[in-house]
């Protein structure tokens, strides 16, 4: 298959490619900041993939950093992430910061490269 996200590392809680899961931020004030720690991995136990890369599509609002003993590291546009096997979570933190009044998010989307060899 590919690279997926989970909300939970046990990765039962699959964000969706359609939106029907997304992962959503509630914001309620103007600038404000939601922090939300996500799991990335590798759902095909017949590909193994390096170079592996998360990013927002749209920069601005959204950056991303590592997991660093629990806790976010340093934000960034783009985050390299080693993904060491199959069904293996790989925490990495998403900030999402909003400029305008309150509101919930749920147009977010994080967009995952990576080069893939078949085992």
């Amino acid at each position: 298959m590919t690279l997926k996200l989970s909300k939970n590392q046990e990765l039962t809680d699959i964000v969706s490619e359609d939106s029907s899961n997304p992962v959503t931020t509630t914001h309620l004030a103007a600038g404000s900041t939601q922090q939300v720690k996500l799991f990335l991995y590798n759902d095909d136990a017949s590909r193994t993939y390096a170079n592996v890369s998360v990013a927002p599509l749209t920069t601005g609002q959204v950056q991303v950093a590592p997991d660093v003993a629990g806790a976010p590291g340093t934000y960034a546009d783009t985050l390299p992430l080693t993904v060491a096997g199959p069904n293996t979570a790989v925490p990495f933190w998403m900030k999402v910061t909003t400029p305008a009044l309150t509101e919930t998010k749920t147009d977010l989307r994080l967009v995952t490269n990576g080069d893939w060899t078949t085992l």
